[in-house]
């Protein structure tokens, strides 16, 4: 590969959570990229972007004497992101890539929907919350990933990310809320 350097949009589908996989729910992130070549096979990528991470939590109760049966949470988070990661290129066509990340939450917001069984019968309820203020605004983590150039411009990617930042402002009883992903994309060389 010769050294030069290459514009690049990105966009990433798949699923995060706040404390563990069992809770994820859908992620989307769009980011343009300015990769340029250090060496023949390394090179350093910044690239911006918007992220919308979220989270899904369902809650069964099954005990008669209460009125509550289900209860989901969803949670989203909608935040500008950047991430600095070097890039090895052991092949022509393969790229490992690993790097810091670091996010700003512009809202957090989240959508409540209960189920419930009284004596008059049955019931649903639907909620929306502004929950900014419960989560830090900065987050920052490390993401690892694969990319694969499919064509001359085209690339499929697949990336972890993994928050280093205790993300509620709550104790939430001693539960780590640090953001996890796992996404799929494709990257378009400009």
């Amino acid at each position: 590969m010769p050294l030069v350097s290459v514009w690049s949009l990105n966009l990433q589908v798949g699923v995060s959570n706040l404390d563990g996989f069992q809770h994820s729910a859908f992620t989307a992130r769009l980011g343009g990229a300015y990769e340029a070549n250090l060496t023949n096979r390394w090179s350093i990528a910044p690239e911006v972007g918007i992220f919308l991470p979220g989270n899904r939590v369902v809650i069964t109760d099954n005990d008669p004497t209460t009125e509550l049966t289900r209860e989901v949470s969803h949670t989203r988070f909608i935040s500008g992101d950047l991430q600095i990661p070097l890039v090895f290129r052991p092949y022509t066509k393969l790229a490992l890539v690993a790097g810091p990340y670091c996010a700003y939450r512009f809202y957090v917001g989240r959508s409540l929907q209960t189920e419930f069984v009284t004596s008059n019968g049955a019931g649903q309820n639907q909620f929306s919350f502004d929950d900014t203020f419960l989560y830090e605004q900065l987050d920052w983590g490390i993401r690892i990933g694969i990319e694969y150039q499919i064509f001359d411009a085209i690339a499929a990617t697949l990336t972890f990310g993994q928050g280093l930042r205790q993300l509620s402002v709550l104790n939430n009883f001693g539960v780590s809320q640090r953001m996890q992903t796992l996404m799929l994309g494709i990257r378009w060389h400009l």
